[in-house]
C-alpha cells in the first residue's frame, strides 16, 4: 500500500486533533458523570460515577457501531462514537437548564405565596412548607428539598443557599441573602418579599423586551446553520448517485468535517452576539 503526501497530511491532522481533543472530551466526560452522580444522590439515590461512566460509553459505543453499519465508514463511526460521548452531558445541560427556566419563572409565585402566608401569621419556615406543597414542580421539589435538608438538622439558611446553588440566577441569589439579612436584623419579610416580587416583575419586563429584540438575529443563526444540512438531505433526495461520492471521497469526508466545524462555531458566534444579560 502506497502513503501520498495528502494521506500523510490527513494522518498527521487526525493525530494532532486527537492529540489535543482526547485529553478535553475526557475530562468533559468525567465532570459529566460527576454531575450526573451527585444529581442522583440529592435524591438519595446511590449511583456511582463508575456506573453512568459506563453508561455513557454504552452510548457512545452503540452510536459507532450503528454509524458504521449503515455507512460503512469508519471516520463517520468514530464521529458518531465522539458524539455519542458528548450526547448525555447536552441532554443533562439541556434537561438543567430548562428546569431552571421553569423555576425562574414560578419564582414570583413562589415569592408572593410566601409573603400571603407571612401576613397569615405563618413564620419563614412554615411558609417554605406551604410552598413545597402548594406549587408545582419543580418549585415544590427545590423547596421540599430545603424542608427535607431542616428536617434532617441542616438550619434554613444553609438549605437556602444550596437551594442557590442549585438554582443558579441572580434573583435567587438576591432572595436568599435578603432573607438571611432579615432574620439577623429583625427586619419586615414581608415588605422585603414584596420588594423582590416588584424587582422580579420589571427584571422579566426587560428580559421579555431582549428576547423580542433579538429573536430575529437567533432566528437567521439558527437558519443558516441548518441551511447547509436541509441542502444536503434535498440533494440526497434528488440525486442519491450524486451524493454518494460526498461521503465515499476523502475530500468529500474532510469538506463535511471542516463545514461541520466552520458552521458550529459561526452558530456559537451569532448565538454569543444575540445574547444580552440583564
Amino acid at each position: 500500500m502506497k502513503f501520498t503526501i495528502w494521506d500523510l497530511g490527513v494522518w498527521s491532522a487526525a493525530f494532532a486533533a486527537a492529540w489535543v481533543l482526547v485529553p478535553a472530551a475526557w475530562q468533559y466526560v468525567r465532570e459529566t458523570a460527576a454531575t450526573v452522580a451527585e444529581g442522583f444522590g440529592r435524591e438519595r439515590v446511590t449511583l456511582g460515577t463508575r456506573v453512568v461512566l459506563a453508561g455513557i460509553g454504552l452510548v457512545s459505543s452503540l452510536a459507532g457501531c450503528g454509524a458504521y453499519g449503515l455507512t460503512g465508514s469508519l471516520l463517520l463511526a468514530t464521529l458518531a462514537m465522539g458524539a455519542g460521548l458528548m450526547v448525555p452531558g447536552w441532554a443533562l445541560s439541556g434537561y438543567q437548564s430548562w428546569r431552571c427556566r421553569r423555576f425562574h419563572q414560578q419564582f414570583m409565585d413562589v415569592l408572593l405565596m410566601m409573603a400571603n402566608s407571612l401576613r397569615a401569621g405563618f413564620n419563614l419556615s412554615q411558609a417554605v412548607d406551604i410552598v413545597a406543597r402548594e406549587m408545582p414542580a419543580p418549585a415544590s421539589q427545590e423547596f421540599a428539598r430545603v424542608v427535607r435538608d431542616r428536617d434532617l438538622g441542616m438550619s434554613l439558611d444553609e438549605g437556602l443557599e444550596r437551594l442557590v446553588a442549585r438554582m443558579e440566577g441572580e434573583s435567587v441569589r438576591i432572595f436568599v441573602t435578603a432573607v438571611q439579612v432579615g432574620r439577623q436584623t429583625g427586619g419586615d419579610l414581608t415588605r422585603i418579599l414584596d420588594g423582590l416580587v416588584k424587582m422580579i416583575r420589571e427584571r422579566e419586563r426587560v428580559e421579555d423586551r431582549v428576547q423580542t429584540m433579538t429573536s430575529e438575529a437567533r432566528f437567521q443563526g439558527y437558519t443558516l446553520a441548518a441551511l447547509p444540512y436541509l441542502l444536503l438531505i434535498g440533494w440526497l433526495c434528488l440525486d442519491p448517485a450524486g451524493v454518494r461520492g460526498v461521503f465515499s471521497t476523502v475530500w468529500g469526508k474532510g469538506l463535511l468535517v471542516v463545514g461541520t466545524v466552520f458552521n458550529g462555531l459561526a452558530l456559537l458566534v451569532i448565538r454569543s452576539m444575540a445574547t444580552v444579560k440583564v
